[in-house]
């Protein structure tokens, strides 16, 4: 049986591929179970930094299967414990680009290209660093304030400054060289 979702990871770099092209990748319920286990893989591999999100064929995601929801699974689908299409409420701390393509406003022979050299430049930096400053922009998104939103920024600074990859940095910079991150 072929994958609903496929996973490649390379130099840092993860494509996660919607795998539906005959139904423009519409989300089923097989779609959000293996989304949700994906997104799970994707996270707890020290090795992946940032992911781009693609699908296959003429269409990104056609949105929800409304076959799947005549069928009877809609509630399963709308309320899945990873949010809707297994993504929409996962608990992610690395950043993921979607690289859509279909309808949309984009350049679109070169969509996936985009997303890739984008996330080229945020696997560049330390992993701890992207993540923390995914938490306090999720934070500004949500409301928090101002003031909070600092707060946790200056929480989360702090806490970088003990890891192995400040003192890595550190090093690199004095060295000149590009340092070799481990998310530690």
């Amino acid at each position: 049986m072929t994958a609903v979702v496929e996973y490649e990871l390379a130099d840092g770099i993860a494509t996660i591929t919607l795998n539906r092209p005959d139904d423009l990748n519409a989300v089923d319920l097989a779609v959000c179970d293996a989304m949700a286990e994906t997104l799970s893989a994707f996270e707890n591999d020290p090795r992946a930094r940032v992911a781009v999100l693609t699908g296959r064929g003429r269409v990104f995601c056609a949105g929800a299967d409304l076959k799947a929801f005549a069928a009877g699974d809609g509630p399963k689908i709308a309320g899945h414990r990873a949010g809707f299409g297994g993504f929409v409420r996962f608990p992610r701390t690395k950043p993921i680009i979607a690289a859509v393509n279909g309808h949309a406003l984009a350049e679109p022979d070169l969509v996936y290209e985009t997303a890739r050299t984008l996330a080229e430049q945020i696997r560049a930096p330390a992993p701890l660093a992207v993540a923390a400053t995914l938490r306090v922009a999720r934070a500004a998104a949500e409301g928090v304030g101002e003031e909070t939103a600092w707060r946790l920024n200056d929480e989360l600074l702090a806490d970088l400054f003990d890891t192995a990859d400040a003192g890595e940095g550190q090093r690199a910079f004095v060295e000149k060289r590009r340092p070799a991150w481990t998310g530690r």
